[in-house]
């Protein structure tokens, strides 16, 4: 390996097997420590060399020869002493200048050179010693049998250090060109690895041993050319061994992350002692710590750490997998002395003992870490559990044997299916850059392939959309959600900002209402622009809310929650997280949207969230273009998504989405499906309490564009605005103002503002409501009614409110969303009926037989005592299609260890004799009702074995379990849930089958590992079951199907799209009608993050910062008016070049409409910083909306379209 860093030296573990091993005897000869300290008197001896005498070289335990050379303090030394100042010299260095990394090859050259010369070289008392140094001291020069052990601790790469034993073979004699036979040479590149600083060799330095922590008590500087030079950090008391860190000392920069106790075994030979630094999974690191009551103590990385719960979930997985490897190579196969077998070992004792030290070491890390991670917030844990000698948690895996407890999925189903790098390469050299800006929210850009006619958008940097798979996304997110309700009358989407999602959903005959909520309306304007996705402003099935999601939520009407067939979300995990209410997060507020019947979709891998939320889930899973594959998760507490009938809207689709209806197409793509049960926790649900403080203000503000009008567009527009106003059952209190082709009329409710233009005979509206927010519809309707407009779009923006408004407590109880039961409640059991469940099980079995594919089918039954009844086993012995069955009974003993493994040992020399010398191996494994957990473990310990499932199974099997109490033994379950993990790929699947009746419930559990649309299999296995029960009155019931990791997708030939593909010509029709008039900017300011101080506002204040910033951009104000309004204030100005509104909600939040005839993007942004800085930069934007006015259904600025 090479490093760019500054290389510490090695330690001194391991002499010599030929020197005596003596104890406390001072006059023994020790020809190593004399050597040892030959050097340190050479240094000190030599021109600018210097060693402090408070120290000395001795053994660890003076005179025992068997304990290891160390430095140790004489007497105290102080912080900033020089321990030892070796000259330029009196060091080795590469023949070759440039030559660096751990294994400089010049460098180890140079040293064999001066190791031959032995006594005769200028260097003699540091390379005599050298020579004398053991030959065998890392894992790369141990024997062959040494090193095949230590690979296998390793794993598959799974445990560090990576290239374990290469550095010999692949670095001296491959890259350096060193010679095998030339021995001296190569030992001179071991010690260049083990001692080396860099490209240097630096004599008497290189006696200091490593510890980390506060053990650590030196550091090194170098003066090139002149010295190297090791120093004291702290205060080294008297018969304390002196220190090095190898890895964190201050020039070890490159060693601080993925550097630990697996390298150093790698480089020097030892396992380091506490505290130790570990880091596993190529993701995290931590540090480990004995306390001096022996207890185990875990500090996280602050960053390279499991934060959320699936990461950590994930990490305890891993770890408890490979403990769990680690024992069973432990306490299995090598589960003996090394003096017994010695001989055929191979290896030396230190190999041997090394090792396993290693994988205790590994096996305390892990426990620890595990224990550190339960539900646990601190960044250091201490292991608290029963700790054994070595101080960690036994209680955390004690065996190899798995206890079969629920775990997290820890299968990686975000990694690539395809190659994705590869389209990537192309997207950045074949598509050109077509617009790029920065909104309020994120960085918008879109690319286009004009050979290909392919135009895509990112957000972020991240591509969101191309047209080559609009289908993909948006068809499937609809459709193939919308055949599971029988009628398709409202949808809502969230998140669908590019349009492509409300094109789909207006496709249904019957539709009456889709909603969208957006953030960023920035994305919509520019999606017409380059797709040609129309918003559909102008279509009253069609309302969009552009805003924050949770102030959206707030303002929803009551009647909107429970109303919705369809609801679609395309969150991030970050913003579905948000609160709402202090009950409610957007995901559930979202889910209180469905009507019962309906169904919820997000995208991406969320089932986990929705298994928690909803009775019934299912997850699909197809190839897609550009992103390789696509997730989609369905959720609903009505719709069984496996078992409910689909329809056929009829609606026409360019891919299968409109097309998975029929029963021979309905569970295609289908990955996922499960009936989840409700937890107490959202049966107990407490309705909403009305609060008797008003702790939020919130209001909407509607962009109406009324064309073709029929009144006059004058002053007496405010007098229509006024009565229609009035007679919808607001409360008009002032009145109205009119200037400069602008009118406004106050209400207590909130302000109707009108701009005209007489000539084009358009007003462009803004009813912004902060109570009454619920009859904005009926405002607007009434409105193009009175102005007899015969072309109208609107939407809206959702902005702030006014604290102390007259309707606010009126307005909670019909806005927003309120807690409800939605979940199904009544005790999972059926009372009627009666169920053999031994003839279950049989007939179960019998269904399941041919699921194996197979003729002459070999299966495998394990029951519990020989002496007891196996229904599985009778059932298989009769079966015409099964040519062998092979019996495993329970093993006498109990659970102790021992004799578990003894009974493992026992089952496979079993099944290695029957299948010994034949080509048969198993299509079926039987885990009887009678099989104890034991035996379940057992078998689990077999089945996941990869040796030993490529010997006994077939490349396709079945595995069945049957559980007599659903609640009791849910280890069944996890024993093909494990097994599912093990094989790994799709179509690996796992199905539960519930048998109910007369009180009681029993579970048939089934695993394939290669049945290729299970879907369909299980479901007629579903449907032969339950004709065969139907007259025990029992309901029999498959709850579950759960699919493992997707596979790479080779070939990969999705279907793909062009962008004239799609109708554009209603798009083009109206982007080529449009004629801006002016822009507006609803901008919201809020306290400054981070801001402790109170801003202390006032509509004077506000007045005046107002004017300030006006002026600041040259608008003179003609009229300035204040409206007190409850808590708050309304502020009107107006001018030649524009109107200008301000609603201050009477504590910290405050909305500015500003509207200009100047169309120009600048203006805004330079009103929004010179009004910051009037309000001395105590405020800032939070949310900011920017749209267009004019007529044509104007979507897009005048700069978009010219």
């Amino acid at each position: 390996m090479i490093l760019s860093i500054q290389h510490i030296s090695a330690i001194l573990l391991l002499w010599s097997s030929s020197i005596p091993l003596v104890r406390g005897d001072d006059s023994v000869s020790d020809p190593h420590l004399e050597g040892a300290q030959a050097i340190f008197d050479w240094v000190a001896s030599s021109e600018g060399g210097i060693v402090n005498p408070k120290q000395e070289v001795r053994r660890a335990v003076p005179g025992d020869l068997s304990t290891p050379l160390i430095v140790a303090a004489k007497e105290r030394i102080e912080a900033g002493e020089i321990m030892v100042r070796v000259p330029w010299a009196n060091i080795i260095k590469p023949d070759d200048p440039d030559d660096d990394g751990q294994l400089p090859c010049s460098t180890a050259t140079a040293l064999a050179r001066e190791m031959k010369l032995g006594k005769d070289s200028k260097y003699a008392p540091y390379v005599m010693y050298l020579n004398g140094e053991s030959d065998t001291q890392i894992p790369s020069v141990w024997s062959q049998p040494a090193q095949d052990l230590f690979l296998k601790v390793l794993g598959d790469k799974e445990i560090p250090p990576a290239r374990a034993t290469a550095w010999i073979s692949k670095h001296w004699y491959q890259r350096c060109g060193g010679d095998p036979e030339d021995k001296v040479s190569t030992k001179a590149a071991l010690m260049v690895i083990q001692r080396s600083d860099d490209e240097i060799m630096i004599p008497a330095y290189d006696a200091y041993n490593h510890r980390n922590g506060k053990y650590t008590s030196t550091d090194t500087t170098i003066k090139v050319g002149s010295y190297h030079e090791t120093v004291a950090t702290r205060t080294i008391e008297a018969g304390e061994e002196i220190f090095l860190s190898y890895n964190l000392c201050k020039h070890c920069g490159g060693r601080k992350m993925d550097y630990g106790t697996g390298e150093m075994l790698r480089d020097y030979g030892f396992v380091e002692q506490y505290p130790r630094r570990l880091h596993y999974m190529d993701e995290y690191q931590f540090d480990l710590e004995q306390n001096d009551d022996g207890t185990l103590q875990v500090i996280w990385d602050k960053v390279y750490r499991p934060k959320s719960r699936n990461n950590k979930e994930r990490t305890k997985n891993w770890m408890r997998k490979q403990i769990r490897r680690l024992l069973k190579l432990k306490l299995g196969d090598w589960n003996f002395d090394y003096d017994e077998k010695k001989d055929e070992l191979g290896m030396t004792r230190s190999e041997w003992n090394t090792i396993w030290e290693f994988v205790d070491a590994n096996i305390a890390a892990m426990r620890a870490a595990m224990d550190s991670l339960e539900d646990k917030k601190e960044s250091s844990q201490t292991c608290s559990s029963s700790q054994n000698e070595e101080g960690t948690c036994d209680a955390v895996v004690s065996s190899h044997y798995d206890m079969l407890e629920e775990e997290w999925d820890d299968l990686p189903y975000a990694q690539d299916t395809c190659n994705f790098h590869t389209w990537m390469q192309t997207y950045k050299k074949q598509y050109p850059v077509i617009e790029t800006l920065d909104t309020e929210y994120q960085a918008l850009q879109f690319k286009e392939h004009p050979g290909a006619d392919d135009i895509c958008m990112e957000l972020d940097k991240i591509v969101q959309i191309c047209s080559n798979y609009r289908p993909h996304y948006h068809e499937y997110v609809t459709h193939a959600a919308a055949r599971f309700v029988k009628d398709i009358r409202r949808v809502i989407f969230i998140g669908g900002g590019d349009s492509m999602l409300l094109h789909e959903a207006l496709k249904y005959p019957n539709i009456e209402k889709v909603v969208g909520l957006e953030l960023d309306q920035t994305v919509t304007r520019k999606s017409f622009k380059h797709f040609r996705t129309q918003p559909h402003f102008d279509n009253d099935k069609v309302e969009w809310w552009f805003g924050d999601a949770t102030k959206s939520l707030l303002l929803l009407p009551e009647d909107y929650f429970g109303s919705f067939d369809l609801v679609l979300v395309d969150l991030s995990e970050t913003v579905m997280s948000m609160s709402v209410t202090k009950e409610l997060d957007v995901f559930d507020a979202l889910s209180l949207l469905l009507q019962p019947n309906g169904v919820m979709v997000k995208n991406e891998m969320y089932k986990d969230k929705f298994n928690e939320v909803f009775d019934y889930t299912l997850e699909l899973y197809y190839i897609c273009p550009v992103i390789c594959d696509q997730v989609l998760v369905f959720g609903s507490n009505n719709v069984d998504f496996f078992h409910a009938p689909t329809y056929d809207h009829g609606v026409e689709t360019f891919l299968s989405a409109g097309n998975l209806h029929s029963p021979d197409t309905r569970f295609d793509l289908m990955h996922h499906y499960k009936r989840n049960i409700a937890p107490e926790d959202k049966c107990n649900v407490t309705p909403s309490q009305d609060s008797l403080l008003q702790e939020s203000a919130a209001g909407i503000i509607e962009i109406l564009n009324a064309e073709k009008v029929s009144v006059a567009l004058d002053e007496s527009i405010l007098g229509i605005v006024k009565s229609t106003a009035q007679s919808v059952g607001f409360d008009v209190t002032i009145d109205p103002v009119f200037d400069n082709e602008f009118g406004a009329v106050i209400m207590e409710e909130g302000y109707i503002a009108a701009r005209i233009w007489p000539k084009e005979e358009y007003i462009a509206f803004d009813l912004n409501l902060w109570g009454k927010t619920y009859l904005v519809d009926t405002l607007k309707s009434a409105l193009v009614k009175a102005v007899g407009s015969k072309d109208y779009s609107s939407y809206r923006v959702v902005v702030g409110g006014i604290y102390g408004s007259s309707t606010w407590k009126e307005d909670k109880k019909v806005v927003g969303p309120k807690i409800k039961q939605l979940r199904h409640c009544d005790e999972d059991i059926v009372t009627e009926g009666t169920l053999d469940d031994k003839l279950a099980l049989g007939i179960t079995v019998e269904e399941v037989v041919p699921l194996t594919k197979a003729k002459d089918i070999t299966a495998a039954v394990m029951c519990g005592l020989a002496n007891e009844e196996c229904p599985s086993l009778k059932s298989l012995s009769s079966h015409s299609e099964v040519k062998k069955v092979i019996p495993i009974y329970e093993c006498q003993g109990g659970e102790e260890l021992e004799s578990m493994i003894a009974c493992e040992a026992t089952v496979l020399n079993e099944l290695e004799n029957i299948f010994e010398g034949t080509s048969n191996k198993l299509n079926l494994v039987v885990l009887d009702g009678s099989a104890s957990f034991k035996m379940h473990q057992i078998m689990n310990s077999i089945m996941v074995m990869e040796s030993t499932e490529e010997t006994f199974f077939s490349d396709h099997f079945i595995a069945v379990t049957w559980s007599p109490d659903l609640k009791g033994q849910k280890w069944r379950r996890e024993f093909l849930d494990r097994l599912r993990k093990s094989v790994k790929w799709d179509p690996a699947v796992r199905v539960e089958l519930v048998f109910q009746a007369g009180g009681k419930s029993y579970e048939a559990g089934i695993f394939s590992s290669k049945l290729e649309n299970p879907a369909y299999d299980f479901e007629k296995v579903e449907s032969k079951i339950q004709r065969r029960l139907s007259g025990s009155g029992a309901r029999i019931e498959l709850r579950h199907v759960h699919g493992a990791l997707y596979r790479f997708i080779n070939p990969y030939n999705p279907d793909e799209f062009k962008q004239a593909d799609y109708d554009l010509e209603p798009g083009n029709a109206q982007y080529d009608a449009q004629v801006p008039l002016g822009r507006q900017s609803i901008m919201q300011f809020v306290r400054r993050s981070g801001l402790a101080k109170n801003l202390s506002l006032s509509g004077s204040k506000l007045s005046d910062y107002l004017k300030e910033a006006l002026k600041e951009i040259d608008v003179r104000i003609s009229l300035l008016r204040n409206f007190k309004i409850g808590e708050g204030v309304v502020i009107l100005a107006t001018a030649v070049d524009g109107n200008f509104m301000v609603v201050w909600d009477g504590k910290e939040h405050v909305d500015v409409n500003f509207f200009t005839f100047r169309q120009s993007p600048e203006l805004a942004d330079s009103f929004k910083d010179a009004f910051t800085q009037a309000t001395h930069r105590l405020m800032e934007v939070g949310l900011r909306d920017d749209q267009p006015r004019g007529t044509g259904r104007v979507v897009n600025f005048l700069s978009d379209i010219a």
